[in-house]
């Protein structure tokens, strides 16, 4: 069972991981992230490490070079983090396969956390997909006439 002092130190550990990653771009962060970090997303849960982690969010910076997250809430228990946040961007570069549109994206994102030796040892990404589609205009779901 974690103390709170366990539980506190792997909340400010995840929003630095949200400020290094998301808002200074910074995808080296072996200090943070475990070698072996399974992750799950859009894609199949897989054990991803640093590598395809840093290949994932340099796509991102890519497709988005301003991209931004403000955090808008986090809460830990024993040895998960739960995080929700806005992130937005300018579209200027291929963003999931789909041509730079100059617009700016704007999405809700939950990620889920766990935390192994006080390292990220598994990250579960939740980004309202739906709307980061329909802003860049590759899907127009059937609730919008």
């Amino acid at each position: 069972m974690a103390n709170q002092t366990t539980i506190t130190a792997n909340k400010k550990l995840v929003e630095e991981f949200i400020r290094r990653v998301f808002n200074e771009h910074n995808g080296k962060l072996p200090r943070i992230i475990s070698a072996v970090m399974c992750r799950g997303t859009e894609e199949p849960w897989e054990r991803s490490g640093i590598r395809r982690h840093d290949q994932l969010f340099g796509n991102l910076f890519a497709a988005l070079p301003d991209l931004h997250a403000t955090t808008l809430s986090v809460v830990a228990d024993e040895d998960t983090v739960w995080c929700r946040f806005v992130v937005e961007g300018t579209n200027e570069g291929s963003l999931f396969g789909f041509p730079a549109t100059g617009k700016t994206v704007r999405w809700d994102e939950i990620d889920t956390y766990r935390l192994t030796n006080g390292k990220i040892a598994e990250e579960w990404s939740s980004p309202d997909m739906t709307n980061i589609l329909y802003q860049v205009g590759a899907y127009t779901p059937p609730w919008i006439s």
